[in-house]
């Protein structure tokens, strides 16, 4: 006989309603009036069962997941009280699930949730994180040690550059160092510093690794030493009315799971299209080892709440002012450099291997207006606070209309915006994607260059979105200060400061190309200073009010266009030009 039944939990370790309104609620009350017909089938002690289980599956939102465990386990007739010690500490009890289904006729009256209260060092996680733990120490002594050696011969080798210099010259003869000996001396310090530098350098970052490890694990011991409960034991109430095998499933939500979205995208200016990897980056630190688990990714929210959040009044009231902090002037300078410093940041994730597909198998999507799931179709193993894993949810081609824009008074470069149409069939969701674009390489190859990172938002299928593809390196373009004259002499009453500018677009492309070409004319927001005698030819195709001037230009193969603006600045005679923010 095979059959599924819910059981609720029982809570103070009290039975509660046996019964769920269901189909499975319905095989329950018949089996339990089949053994009310036969008062005789569960007379007797309760027996106890152990029930081993593992991971079979696992829906993972932000921030936690509904797990689901298995395990089979022989029954003989009468009332039988199964206990499982599998289920991690942190799990919520409300959302514990009991399924069943076998060759046994059973009937489960209900369940317990009981907090285990014993010595963690008994426990096998505890046992388990204490030897990784040690094994982790001994790694990092190990690592000191190599270091301490290291700086010790540093120092060695800085002593042994600096004994020629000490010796007195009777006891060391200059003619003994030729300028050969000096050289092959120096090149023989430089490569042993070196040498030791990179491998000191090489150890601290293994050593940061490490104690991050062991900051986790303590992290995890201080939990299980908490009021000594170490775990959670689930006891199911059963009744058996004939013998034979249970196979018992275990559903139930707890916290420490993640996932984030990730991309790499591959335009090809060739053929128009937009080759995207959709990823997921996954992580979990449940207190479980998953080992060959179904994984579901899904936006879902659960304990969200079903009903919009009650709208209150906002009642106006005086505040009190809170001192601020003064700040001088070099500090703010200090501020303004900080916020304009460029920099450059190296990651462990930014070195890609560029190769063949290895023929992915996509991950099934299931979309609704309230939440997207993609179901991951191989079996996942990732232990609790590993490092996260990466798996392939899906990768397609898009259509993508390919556009220019320029404004060469900022930079030299002529970028390329792809409008892109979402046609993968799942909605992109928000994340970081990685942008390579197809170029030809020497001996008629052609490889990816990366030319950065760009945050995507959420888009749905079939939606546009634009899409950022970097600098073009075969439109080429010039912004350059041709002359800066003073049209008026000193002693007059107003200063004029002519500009003339000069923009050279240059397209090497073997077709004609539509590049956007954006600059600006200087607009006063003073009575005492002008803007005069503006010219620019060719003539913008748009102007606005703020000074910003627009070209539409379509320059053919090879073809150069070049643009030449001009204005004067006029502003009172007795005014120092730093006044102005003069370019």
């Amino acid at each position: 006989m095979s059959f599924t039944m819910i059981a609720p939990s029982r809570r103070n370790r009290r039975v509660g309603n046996p019964f769920v309104p269901s189909i499975s609620a319905v095989l329950v009350l018949s089996v339990i009036l089949t053994a009310v017909a036969a008062p005789g089938a569960f007379a007797g002690k309760t027996k106890e069962a152990a029930l081993k289980t593992e991971v079979i599956s696992a829906t993972v939102y932000k921030g936690q997941a509904q797990v689901k465990r298995s395990g089979t386990i022989p029954l003989k007739g009468g009332q039988v009280r199964i206990f499982c010690n599998d289920l991690p500490y942190s799990f919520d009890p409300a959302s514990l699930q009991v399924e069943g289904r076998g060759t046994a006729k059973v009937s489960i009256v209900g369940t317990d949730v009981i907090r285990l209260q014993k010595d963690p060092a008994e426990t096998p996680k505890y046992r388990e994180l204490t030897k990784k733990l040690e094994t982790l120490e001994a790694r990092r002594d190990s690592i000191s040690i190599q270091i301490n050696a290291l700086h010790v011969r540093l120092k060695f080798v800085e002593d042994l550059g600096k004994l020629p210099m000490q010796q007195k010259s009777e006891e060391f003869p200059p003619e003994i160092f030729r300028v050969d000996d000096w050289k092959a001396l120096m090149d023989f310090l430089q490569a042993e510093r070196a040498g030791a530098d990179i491998q000191v350098y090489e150890l601290k970052r293994k050593k940061r690794k490490v104690d991050e490890d062991i900051a986790w694990i303590r992290g995890e011991l201080g939990i299980l030493q908490r009021g000594t409960r170490t775990g959670n034991r689930v006891a199911i109430d059963c009744a058996v009315e004939s013998a034979g095998d249970l196979t018992l499933e275990l559903t139930y939500i707890v916290p420490g799971t993640d996932w984030t979205p990730e991309y790499r995208v591959r335009f090809d200016p060739e053929e128009k299209e937009v080759a995207l990897v959709y990823n997921a980056r996954l992580q979990q630190r449940t207190g479980e080892d998953w080992k060959g688990v179904d994984v579901t990714l899904s936006t879902a929210m659960p304990h969200a709440g079903a009903a919009p959040p009650e709208l209150r009044p906002h009642y106006l009231s005086r505040i009190m002012p809170r001192a601020r902090k003064s700040i001088s002037l070099g500090e703010m300078e200090d501020v303004e450099a900080l916020a304009l410093k460029p920099a450059m940041v190296a990651e462990e994730d930014a070195l890609h291997v560029r190769g063949g597909r290895a023929g992915h198998i996509e991950a099934q999507v299931a979309t609704s207006e309230f939440a997207v799931s993609f179901r991951i179709p191989a079996s996942v193993v990732l232990e609790t606070g590993a490092d996260p894993k990466r798996l392939r949810v899906t990768e397609g081609t898009m259509p993508a209309e390919l556009s220019l824009y320029t404004a060469p008074r900022l930079r030299d470069g002529v970028f390329a915006k792809g409008l892109v149409t979402n046609s993968l069939g799942a909605p992109i969701l928000a994340g970081v994607a990685e942008v390579y674009v197809e170029t030809e390489a020497p001996g008629g190859c052609r490889s990816s260059t990366f030319v950065g990172r760009e945050r995507l938002e959420t888009f749905a299928d079939g939606q546009q979105f634009p899409l950022h593809l970097g600098v073009d390196q075969n439109v080429k373009v010039e912004h350059k200060l041709e002359k800066r004259e003073y049209v008026e002499k000193e002693g007059k009453k107003s200063k004029k400061i002519r500009y003339h500018y000069l923009i050279t677009l240059e397209n090497f492309k073997k077709e004609a190309a539509e590049v956007t070409l954006q600059d600006r004319i200087p607009v006063s927001t003073m009575k005492e200073v002008k803007v005069e005698k503006v010219n620019m030819t060719p003539k913008p195709d748009e102007s606005r009010d703020d000074g910003i001037v627009t070209w539409k230009l379509t320059p053919a193969a090879g073809e150069k266009i070049e643009i030449s603006i001009s204005y004067t600045i006029v502003f009172p005679g007795n005014w120092p030009e730093h006044y102005l923010n003069l370019e």
